[in-house]
């Protein structure tokens, strides 16, 4: 596992967030919405930064009242299965519990399945496929994980319903 510093992205980590995004997706989010998500999302827009304070990964979520969505993770192809996704989502969550937040929803492609392994391995339950979401005409896979579950140590969702 890398030794990564999981902290709050600044507006001067935006170029290494855009190439870390141009490399991780076939239809990457352009910089202007990044920069939003920055300036509306600042307390849960993470990045991981290896010991030469360079960024391998970020992440960033919405919330809304007491439920998140996770709208990105993504990781520099080179630093791929060395923990550095499974840090970011982990300090996220914990962020989320401290907020008090319930629950976080997310969309992935079903092609990846890297993602869907990890937010498996984190908790998160399998709820639906939606056809056709993204740009290029692939499906998605909808997750959900209930927060107050996951870190109070109880059983987690398995069925879908919400409570």
């Amino acid at each position: 596992m890398t030794d990564v510093l999981v902290r709050p992205a600044s507006m001067s980590d935006l170029s290494a967030i855009c190439a870390i995004e141009d490399d991780s997706f076939p239809s990457p989010y352009p910089r202007f919405l990044l920069q939003r998500l920055l300036q509306y999302h600042p307390e849960t827009f993470l990045v991981a930064a290896n010991e030469a304070d360079l960024l391998v990964g970020y992440c960033v979520c919405s919330i809304n009242d007491r439920t998140a969505h996770l709208i990105s993770i993504a990781v520099q192809r080179n630093h791929r299965k060395r923990g550095v996704a499974t840090a970011l989502l982990d300090r996220l969550l914990a962020h989320l519990v401290e907020r008090g937040v319930d629950e976080i929803w997310l969309e992935v492609s079903v092609n990846n399945r890297e993602a869907i392994a990890l937010y498996s391995k984190s908790g998160f339950a399998r709820l639906n496929t939606i056809p056709t979401y993204y740009s290029n005409g692939s499906d998605a896979l909808r997750m959900h994980l209930i927060i107050t579950n996951a870190a109070a140590g109880l059983p987690r969702e398995t069925d879908g319903n919400r409570s």
